[in-house]
């Protein structure tokens, strides 16, 4: 008995986990949210005074938000997951510039085998 009060005494307590890591994630995901909540008001405002009539060119957004190629590409590929926007695909797209496109599988478009580039966002 006296052996077991000397070595509780003598072990280390447990370490308390801070809440940093929790903390760090819910700032990563406010950025997110806060990227694709800008991505739509953006979409909103380019098609207002680029008079697109709804069809927005993803090079125009691409340009006018001014993000990273991947961050941009997983903030209006997840609004499109949301149901939030539409991406639709260019007709002819090999003429088109690679920064005015989001390339992706085919397979994930029931186009397997081919790579499909959209082309523009419209808000649902």
């Amino acid at each position: 008995m006296l052996l077991d009060a000397y070595c509780a005494k003598r072990s280390p307590a447990p370490k308390k986990r801070t809440k940093r890591p929790a903390k760090k994630a819910a700032r990563k995901r406010a950025a997110r949210k806060s990227a694709a909540l800008n991505a739509i008001d953006v979409i909103r405002a380019e098609d207002r005074e680029g008079r697109h009539g709804g069809l927005v060119p993803i090079g125009a957004l691409r340009r006018r938000m001014g993000l990273a190629r991947a961050k941009f590409d997983r903030a209006l590929l997840g609004l499109e997951k949301k149901g939030k926007i539409d991406l639709k695909s260019a007709n002819d797209s090999r003429s088109l510039n690679p920064e005015d496109v989001i390339a992706i599988s085919g397979d994930q478009r029931g186009r397997p085998g081919e790579t499909v580039r959209l082309q523009y966002a419209v808000i649902r």
